[in-house]
């Protein structure tokens, strides 16, 4: 589990479990201009993003301290859904933030929503492409 953050004089924020850097649930830096990592038993790691989300908008996947590329996590995060769901889904990519869906729960849906997610930010930059 992990401990009450440290705060430094800045108002940075770091989580510790056993003497490393770990929060479940969240990142385990968080710092006052907004910059973010995730971590866990003390590696640079998160297994639903980005690891690092620095302020001016980039991104950094890792996961257990290794670097990927964003098409290499998420490649990887296809091949896992695809392994843990049975043969009632269809996985899915979003065409716009690359999250996994099923694909058999948008199949009556327009064209714009069957090719995201469904979050409305996506669906908007799909119909504006397709106008």
């Amino acid at each position: 589990m992990s401990e009450n953050p440290v705060v430094d004089s800045a108002g940075d924020k770091r989580w510790f479990s056993n003497g490393c850097l770990h929060k479940d649930g969240g990142p385990a830096v968080e710092w006052y201009s907004g910059y973010k990592a995730w971590f866990k038993k003390g590696k640079i790691h998160r297994e639903d993003g980005p690891a690092i989300e620095y302020t001016n908008g980039d991104k950094k996947w890792f996961i257990d301290g290794e670097q990927l590329t964003e098409e290499e996590f998420n490649n990887r995060n296809l091949r896992e859904f695809m392994m843990d769901h049975d043969s009632d889904y269809t996985p899915v990519m979003c065409s716009v933030c690359g999250q996994i869906y099923n694909g058999q729960m948008a199949e009556d849906k327009p064209y714009s929503e069957r090719t995201t997610c469904g979050n409305e930010e996506c669906i908007s930059k799909v119909k504006g492409e397709i106008e």
